[in-house]
């Protein structure tokens, strides 16, 4: 039985999410996910926007600031559904 926090978001896409070669770390607790990209940091970053644009057009709304974005769901959010987002970003 998965934990509380792990949860929302599955553990082994999570991990095959951070190998990825643009990404520096991804993190879930709880509710929130957070990718960070490689490349430019900081708050002013514009690394994501490209991802942000893409994302958006197929109806993935996450929350950028500089090289992370943030994704979120409800606690009622399906796990099937944040399954879908982690199989989508992977």
């Amino acid at each position: 039985v998965p934990s509380k926090c792990s949860y929302y978001w599955d553990e082994a896409l999570t991990r095959r999410i951070s190998e990825l070669d643009s990404v520096k770390s991804a993190v879930s607790l709880g509710t929130v996910l957070s990718i960070e990209l490689l490349g430019e940091e900081g708050y002013s970053s514009t690394a994501t926007a490209e991802i942000v644009g893409d994302l958006g057009e197929k109806g993935i709304y996450c929350r950028p600031l500089g090289n992370v974005l943030y994704f979120m769901c409800s606690p009622f959010t399906p796990h099937t559904e944040c399954k879908h987002l982690l199989e989508t970003l992977a």
